[in-house]
């Protein structure tokens, strides 16, 4: 069995100071959604083998952040096609980097989108620093997944 955890970022600033969407950092109570949602998944006892996120500070300050709450070593790759990605693009880069237990950090509506298509249930949104998991029997792929949860702060 696969397991796929699909998270969005934590809350983020409104601006940064370069004016630049992708440079948004992580605000104090981002940081603490995501130690929150970080306690739910040790809660769990399912966790990541690895994590991709976007190129954007806040998915990677995300993964950061998540890790050193969970307290494990894993692979934090930043994957600039996560960037406001469509659902299309989302599972690309999950099949072209397909594990075991894997971790997708990105931004809405497409994060949402994917979950909502890989788990074929309706209308599936992810607030900032929610994580969905969802599991499959074989490949992953629109449809063919069964959402076990949604964690959130």
């Amino acid at each position: 069995m696969k397991t796929l955890y699909i998270m969005r970022h934590g809350s983020a600033e409104e601006e940064s100071s370069s004016n630049k969407d992708i440079d948004r950092q992580l605000t104090a109570q981002g940081i603490e959604q995501i130690k929150k949602t970080a306690n739910k998944l040790i809660i769990t006892k399912q966790l990541p083998s690895c994590i991709i996120c976007s190129n954007a500070r806040r998915t990677i300050e995300t993964a950061e952040t998540l890790v050193k709450a969970l307290s494990i070593q894993v692979d934090i790759k930043s994957e600039p096609k996560l960037y406001n990605a469509f659902p299309d693009e989302i599972l690309k880069v999950i099949k072209d980097n397909e594990q075991d237990s894997m971790m997708i950090i990105g931004h809405n509506f497409g994060i949402s989108h994917i979950v909502t298509m890989l788990g074929d249930i309706n209308n599936v949104f992810l607030d900032t620093a929610y994580c969905a998991i969802i599991h499959f029997k074989k490949e992953i792929d629109y449809n063919s997944g069964l959402l076990h949860q949604i964690l959130h702060p």
